[in-house]
Formats: C-alpha cells, structure tokens, sequence
C-alpha cells in the first residue's frame, strides 16, 4: 500500500544540514564561456581532487531512524533497461555533498541528478533521484542510493545507476552545498513565489542559518507571493520538508534550479570574476574546458524555461528495511519505464 508524503515526513527527524539543489552546472557552464575569453582568471581547482580516501570511509553512518508503524519490506527489482544515447546526448552526473570543509566532497550524496544535455533535440532534462531509495549497491548489498557516493565516490555511483537504472554518465559534476549561499548571491538571488503555508519554515530556517553562521546574516521574508529571494533565504526555502515531504523538497529544488539557469543565461561579463571565485571553492568536475565551452554554447541556443524535470520513483512506498527507512517504488516496471521514457523521448 502506498504511503503519502504526510507519513513520510513524520518518519523520523530530519537533521540540519544543508540539502538544495544541485543547480550551479549550468552556471558553471555559462560562467566559462566567458572566462574562456580571459585567461587570465585562475579556475583550475575546479578540476582537483574530490578528497576521496577509502581509509576514512565509515559505515555506521545511519541517521537516528523511527521505523515504528513502518512495515517491513523486502528490496524489490526487475529487468533493468539500458537507457539509450544517440551522438549528440550527454549524460551528466550531478552530486551535492554538505561538507563544511571547501576541501572535500565526500559524504553522502544529498542530491544526485542525472542531467540530459541533446543538441540534436535542443532539450534539456533533469532526473533526480530521492536520496532514500533502496538500490543494490556492488560490494556494499542493498543500501540507500545516496551511500554509493559515500562508500566509494563517483566511480561506484556510476556503477550503481548503471546497474540498477541503465543509465552511464559521460561526466560529473559535485558541488559542496557549504557554498550554495555564496553561488546564489553571486547571481543576485533569485525570484520564487512562496506560497503562504511555507512562510514560517522559511523563516525558521533563516533563524537556524543564522544562529549556525552569523556571517551574512539574512532577514526574515516578509510574507507569501513571487518575491526576490538572497542566498541564505534560498537555501532555507530548499530545506522545508514539513510542507508535502521530501517529494515536494525536491520539486522546491527543481524550482530553484530552474530559476538559476534563467539568471545564468543573463550573466553579466562584470560578475565572472566574483562567480569564478566561489566556484573553484565548491564545484569540482572533470569536463574539460573545451567540452565546457561546447557544451555551454549549445546550451545558450536552447530554451532553459523549459527545461524537463522527472523525479524517480514517481509513485513510491516508504519501508522498513532492516532497520532503515527507505523508499522503493510502487510498482517497478512502471517506474523504470517511465524513467526510460523520459530520457529517451
């Protein structure tokens, strides 16, 4: 029997860390096309280490669970379905970790994306994956989808989405969600109509930024409707949870990812500088800056308003396994082909 996102939320306590959406691709995209042309400018660290050291991994990294009233499940699976990609298609994968060191990006993938790129189509499309689905993990049995990047970083992320979903990124992206405040002011914010019952956990959530770093220190919103939001009131619009789950969490992400590509196509050349300067601090990525530039100019050609948005599963089930509180979808078939579908239509 499905259950609703009112059950999921109630599920357990959510820790504090940061969990927004991995949108800086883009930006990062546009913002090299013009450095690109000034040289000058030093961005090389974005192509440095991810701090990725096996001996440090740990495995007792399970949040406080309440499974109480959960029914015990058993891991479901099917036939998987290679995804196909014709020339002219790139697949990226998009990882966010919440690190408070700007050196590494290690942890468990708070968001991890799958982001089309089909020049011959001229479309983009963005399938998130929810962070608590049960998947079959090589080396590590079943676990959470967002332990892969944990226990052995992009590689078995790579091995795990191929295994369980078809699909095989070309290149990643990682961003250290510590600087995603900084990013969004660097583009001076973005515009979001808040609706009126989320009003308070955004300000809740400003208060517990401030109180965690006073630095920047942000106001409260002042009320519902489309407003221009800063980058700590951002990041706390992308926190709630207690507002329809974490389903509509990550439909909140994809908003503001969608936001930020409108204000990366309109960059100005005078905010390269100061974009490039808190980038190399929190993205690292392995597209060379060639393939970036030829992939940022067929991305200006294209329409990024409408940009295609799929979160897997669609249709799920919350579940006790083992002790972890994990979603799995309602019915496998469908929802692998509705993943297969949407990527290759």
């Amino acid at each position: 029997m499905e259950i609703e996102d009112v059950k999921y939320k109630k599920k357990r306590k959510r820790s504090t860390r940061f969990k927004v959406v991995l949108s800086i691709f883009i930006i990062l995209l546009v913002v090299l096309i013009g450095v690109a042309l000034y040289f000058i400018i030093d961005f090389s660290k974005i192509w440095g280490d991810l701090g990725f050291n096996e001996g440090d991994v740990t495995y007792d990294i399970l949040e406080d669970e309440n499974v109480e009233g959960l029914e015990e499940v058993d891991y479901i699976s099917g036939d998987v379905q290679t995804i196909g990609k014709e020339d002219g298609i790139l697949d990226i994968l998009l990882i966010g970790v919440d690190s408070r060191s700007t050196s590494k990006f290690t942890g468990r993938s708070d968001v991890l994306m799958v982001l089309r790129i089909d020049t011959n189509t001229n479309e983009i499309k963005l399938a998130s994956f929810m962070r608590d689905t049960l998947v079959q993990i090589e080396g590590h049995d079943k676990n959470r989808i967002n332990t892969a990047y944990h226990f052995g970083s992009i590689e078995l992320t790579n091995l795990t989405l191929e295994s369980n979903f078809g699909i095989t990124p070309d290149y990643y992206v990682v961003v250290n969600f510590y600087g995603m405040e900084d990013i969004i002011n660097a583009l001076g914010g973005v515009d979001i109509d808040v609706q009126s019952n989320e009003v308070k956990y955004v300000n809740g959530s400003v208060d517990e930024l401030n109180s965690i770093d006073n630095d920047g220190k942000s106001a409260h919103i002042s009320g519902s409707g489309m407003q221009r939001l800063n980058g700590r009131q951002a990041v706390a619009y992308m926190r709630i949870r207690k507002v329809g789950g974490d389903a509509a969490r990550v439909k909140r992400q994809q908003t503001v990812l969608n936001e930020l590509f409108k204000e990366a196509a309109s960059i100005d050349l005078s905010q390269v500088p100061s974009m490039i300067g808190v980038l190399t601090d929190y993205v690292r990525t392995d597209i060379p800056l060639g393939e970036m530039v030829n992939i940022g100019t067929a991305v200006l050609k294209m329409d990024v308003s409408e940009l295609q948005r799929f979160t897997y599963p669609d249709k799920y089930d919350i579940g006790n396994y083992k002790g972890m509180s994990i979603v799995q979808p309602a019915n496998y078939e469908e929802e692998m082909d509705k993943l297969v579908n949407f990527l290759e239509s």
